[in-house]
């Protein structure tokens, strides 16, 4: 029986256009999508929003400056309404919590393919909803801790709510994207990927704008109730038809295939397309480690081993992870770190929908290294901040925060993974994405329950310190300016065989017709 080939999504939603039974428009098709298509596209937003509200969550609900050892009043009423307050955690504990969901998400984005392909995208979408469901159930029903009670129980729940939060993650990553892009219309392929990216970011400054206003229990209760929502709109949705079109249903696919386009579309030139597309990948060929090996496999898996180096040791995790905190030693005043916080995500936001259109125009490789150019600049006037805090204004502060965020939104977000899906060969795309989506979250959780022990480590100020570490983000990111321009070769609108050329060294490409039964 034909089987799809699943590209494990990574946590960016970067797609295996190759394998998605999508091929480019013919003469006289017509392709339109109907209602259903944009309900699942709502449905599947909702469990990419909270992908990104989990992310965010840990920012706005933590003291700005760290301090937990606060009871007597006004101070006991300022801070109040914060999780680390009323759970009375410890700083250590903060960072636990704030990085374990990244151990769940690369667990379920590594291994969740396998079960994805089995039982199908739709379930791998309803197990991600109850997943999220779960792990913000038991983050709310965790109880206060008093001052001076021990907090052990309670923390173990904590933990174990990100965890799951963090499955559910994993669990997007290896469904959403490709059921999205699977089930759209040829012209909306490009919205529905950029879609993904913009729910999460979206997701991002909702719990930070909402951190402002309401208790973190509450924030409980709206992503519960967002993924309520889409998990009834899931139930009522058909299974991806190139998914049935693998596992042989094609009459299941052609009525999956109607329901999501209108009554005018060309419904058998579209199932013609994809069944061929499927045909062709069901006789390919899936590589394992060994076939790593081969010299232009090797040196893409270390191109995008790289990348996710520099995507995350730039610190991008822990300053999203920890906003209120790094701007909390800026400004003493909750209420401004969590204005100058929001406005942060809504930056991060504009530039990311502004962006999405350049990558194919300006090309991966001039946006890559614009963004770590700027990394850098914005680092080195945080560094300056810190350093010097007694004697510079906070609007410095500001513009070195609101750039490093920008710089990152610009490039160094999104274009690893696309880059990760042009270079790597169709034989050992799903081993080599496997390799470096582990390698990526396992960097983000070392940075984000790292960064208090590096400022402590660097210094007894916290000022000091969080300079220390700033420098530290921004000489990653002068390795990367380097490591982009004499490393990574530009893909934008380059078929693989031309781009494995390059990275043989050979610099003369002729186009040749490839052998269907290797690509």
């Amino acid at each position: 029986k034909a089987t799809v080939s699943v590209l494990y999504w990574d946590k960016m939603g970067r797609h295996d256009e190759e394998n998605s039974g999508l091929v480019n428009s013919h003469d006289g098709l017509v392709d339109e999508g109907s209602t259903v298509m944009w309900l699942a596209l709502l449905a599947t937003s909702c469990a990419t929003f909270t992908f990104g509200f989990t992310l965010g969550f840990t920012s706005p609900v933590f003291t700005p400056d760290g301090n937990t050892t606060c009871f007597d009043p006004p101070c006991s009423s300022q801070f109040e309404h914060y999780l680390d307050r009323e759970m009375n955690l410890t700083a250590d504990q903060t960072t636990w919590f704030s990085s374990v969901v990244n151990l769940g998400a690369g667990g379920f984005a590594i291994f969740g393919g396998n079960p994805v392909d089995r039982f199908g995208k739709k379930w791998g979408m309803v197990a991600a909803h109850l997943l999220f469901l779960t792990g913000w159930a038991l983050l709310l029903s965790a109880k206060s801790v008093p001052e001076d009670d021990s907090n052990t129980s309670t923390v173990a729940q904590l933990y174990m709510s990100r965890v799951i939060q963090g499955f559910g993650i994993g669990m997007v990553c290896c469904s959403v994207g490709n059921y999205q892009t699977e089930i759209c219309t040829l012209k909306l392929r490009g919205v529905f990927g950029s879609c993904f990216q913009i729910a999460i970011v979206l997701g991002i400054f909702t719990v930070y704008g909402l951190g402002l206003k309401i208790h973190w229990r509450t924030l409980c209760m709206v992503v519960m109730s967002v993924e309520g929502v889409g998990l009834f709109l899931t139930f009522f949705l058909p299974e991806s038809p190139v998914w049935l079109l693998g596992k042989g249903r094609r009459e299941d696919a052609e009525l999956a295939l109607m329901s999501f386009r209108t009554k005018d579309s060309s419904i058998e030139k579209i199932m013609a397309n994809m069944a061929a597309v499927v045909d062709k990948n069901s006789d390919k060929k899936e590589g394992g480690f060994k076939d790593l090996l081969v010299a232009p496999r090797l040196k893409a898996l270390c191109i995008g081993v790289g990348l996710m180096f520099v995507q995350q040791l730039s610190g991008i995790n822990a300053v999203m992870f920890y906003a209120n905190k790094i701007l909390g030693n800026v400004w003493s005043d909750p209420d401004t770190v969590n204005n100058y916080a929001l406005g942060a995500q809504g930056m991060q936001l504009a530039v990311t929908v502004a962006v999405s259109p350049f990558m194919d125009k300006a090309g991966r490789r001039p946006l890559l290294i614009a963004a770590c150019v700027g990394m850098v600049i914005s680092c080195g006037v945080m560094n300056a901040f810190f350093f010097y805090s007694d004697t510079t204004k906070p609007a410095f502060a500001v513009i070195g925060f609101y750039a490093y965020i920008a710089s990152f939104a610009m490039g160094m977000g999104a274009i690893p993974w696309f880059i990760m899906g042009e270079i790597f060969h169709p034989e050992v795309k799903g081993i080599s994405s496997s390799v470096a989506t582990a390698f990526n979250w396992s960097l983000s959780f070392a940075v984000t329950k790292t960064i208090q022990n590096l400022v402590d480590a660097f210094s007894d100020d916290e000022n000091v310190g969080m300079g220390w570490v700033f420098t530290l983000y921004g000489s990653v990111c002068f390795v990367g300016i380097a490591f982009v321009f004499f490393c990574i070769p530009e893909t934008k609108g380059k078929p693989y065989e031309q781009v494995e050329a390059e990275l043989l060294g050979n610099t003369g490409y002729v186009a040749v017709e490839a052998d269907d039964d290797e690509y």
